[in-house]
């Protein structure tokens, strides 16, 4: 391998010169007669800054030219003095052994030694590099030689007859910012990373704080109050026992009244109807601050015939505030981390960016292959900080504006129409503001709820939200073109599964109607009907 002459360095023609390496001493003997360049201390105006890097950069040269790497050393000691520490390995085995023994900043690589030869050298250090930067250094002007090497995995192509100090250090200070970035940007996954486990965590926490509360409601429901009741087919109450006294009234102030009287209002009748039809069904009776989930069947004679229906209400009033506050702090929390992911972690990731791209503008000019492969790197950056946004809006879907129900149910029928390829569309006559946030955002998991559940079960391909005001009553109805539901789902949906289960508790929440049914284009509607108070604050019901 020829010493070539174009190395800058202060050698004048007839000196010689010992150069101190840490593995021997090598003489360098320039010809009198040569036309070797000698070293202008002018030339340091324009030199690249490497005193910000450690000092002294630790180089590794593997390199089996004594000349080569001795003119090496003289060009960048003579520019930056004290810079520079070198380490030369004439054999591929002998840098992978230093590589295993000691730390360095820089690797030079010739890719012509005697134990290998070609990109496979390039391969066979890389993987013992453990990330530290490797420059190519070759005589050989193959420019498809000089990608793939850049491709497999070196950060630069420097040929040895045109490359002065200047721009090997230039190469060397490159090559060490770019794994500085690479290694911000690692931190910044990590970190991101470790923030999504923390709050994964936390909300596993509640998760189980909730189902640890349910466990131990469920106990004490199993020994509370029931009220049982029996009434004939015209509604009239024939027999009461239990637990009344919480109700304010005696038995004597019961039989003989009808249904209604126990229920709160006209909803029993359609369950009541379905139990005198045959059916076990159940529903939800309110009695001022009190609630009873009360499950309806038939009453039958000995003979098997309906005779009227029966009712056992169990009191879950303090179940449903707990459910309640839990279902608030959840999506406290969800916004908590929505506003985290948004303020921070989306912060440090476009501020990475930034760098980057300032970066890769600066290395545009004098190393393309460098430039385009952080251009890359952004590029995936930018990527990571779409998913980051993603998540957050996830997390925090309604806007505090009035607007903002209208806004999210446009959007989320947009997302769903070209993630699952379906035609989900959202018809809002008139402008319908809400001023109140747990109203908007409790409506808003209702749709979505109910959207995921007729595009993943149903299996429906047309998907219709409606969202109408008239007066104080506001109306979200979703309905698609899907399977729909099973009539013992309908008429029972005390049956139903967690999905469902979840969209009434969030009617409940804001003290809402939730009717599930069979709807106009055939397949299953979901309609939530609220009152929305004259004034921003909503009242939900508390024992």
């Amino acid at each position: 391998m020829a010493i070539h002459r174009s190395w800058h360095t202060n050698l004048s023609y007839s000196d010689v010169v010992r150069l101190p390496l840490p593995t021997r001493t090598i003489v360098l003997m320039a010809r009198v007669g040569t036309n070797c360049p000698v070293y202008e201390p002018n030339r340091l105006v324009r030199e690249p800054n490497v005193t910000d890097l450690p000092t002294p950069i630790q180089v590794l040269l593997v390199e089996d030219n004594p000349g080569d790497a001795g003119l090496l050393q003289v060009g960048l000691e003579a520019t930056y003095q004290g810079q520079f520490a070198f380490q030369l390995a004439q054999r591929l085995a002998i840098a992978e052994e230093l590589l295993a023994t000691r730390p360095y900043n820089i690797i030079l690589l010739d890719l012509q030694l005697p134990d290998s030869t070609g990109l496979d050298t390039l391969d066979r250090l890389a993987a013992k590099a453990n990330g530290v930067p490797i420059l190519v250094m070759t005589g050989q002007t193959d420019q498809a030689m000089a990608m793939e090497a850049v491709r497999r995995g070196a950060d630069d192509y420097l040929i040895k007859g045109e490359s002065t100090s200047r721009a090997i250090a230039r190469a060397i200070r490159y090559a060490m910012d770019r794994q500085a970035a690479q290694k911000a940007l690692q931190d910044a996954y990590a970190q991101l990373e470790q923030r999504v486990r923390d709050r994964t965590a936390d909300l596993r926490a509640t998760v189980e704080a909730l189902r640890q509360s349910q466990d131990r409601l469920a106990r004490v429901v199993s020994d509370a109050p029931i009220i049982l009741w029996t009434a004939s087919p015209e509604g009239v109450i024939t027999f009461v026992a239990g637990r009344i006294e919480p109700l304010g009234m005696e038995q004597q102030d019961i039989i003989g009244k009808p249904i209604t009287l126990l229920a709160g209002g006209d909803h029993i009748r359609q369950p009541f109807q379905q139990a005198l039809d045959g059916w076990q069904t159940s529903t939800e009776l309110h009695q001022g601050v009190l609630v009873f989930e009360a499950r309806l069947g038939p009453l039958r004679d000995s003979a098997g015939n309906i005779t009227g229906a029966l009712c056992v209400a169990t009191d879950v009033t303090e179940k449903r505030r707990v459910e309640n506050e839990l279902l608030l702090a959840t999506e406290r929390e969800q916004r908590r981390i929505g506003r985290d992911l948004h303020d921070s972690i989306q912060g440090s990731i476009a501020g990475t960016a930034m760098m980057i791209d300032v970066l890769a503008r600066d290395l545009q000019p004098t190393n393309e292959p460098a430039a385009q492969r952080l251009r890359q790197i952004k590029s995936l950056l930018h990527d990571t900080l779409a998913q980051v946004r993603g998540l957050a809006k996830g997390l925090c879907p309604v806007e505090l504006k009035a607007d903002g129900l209208m806004n999210a149910l446009r959007m989320l029928a947009s997302t769903i129409s070209s993630m699952f390829r379906v035609d989900c569309r959202l018809e809002c006559p008139q402008s319908v503001l809400l001023e109140n946030e747990t109203m908007a955002t409790n409506l808003y998991f209702i749709a979505q709820e109910a959207i995921n559940n007729a595009v993943k079960h149903a299996k429906g391909r047309q998907i219709l939200i409606s969202l109408e005001q008239s007066g104080d009553l506001l109306r979200l109805a979703i309905e698609d073109n899907g399977a729909g539901l099973s009539p013992d789902i309908i008429r029972d949906p005390a049956a139903c599964g967690l999905g469902l289960r979840t969209m009434q508790y969030r009617a409940r929440l804001i003290n809402g109607d939730l009717r599930i049914g069979s709807g106009r284009l055939g397949g299953t509607l979901v309609e939530c009907t609220v009152a929305t108070p004259s004034t921003d604050a909503i009242t939900t019901r508390q024992p």
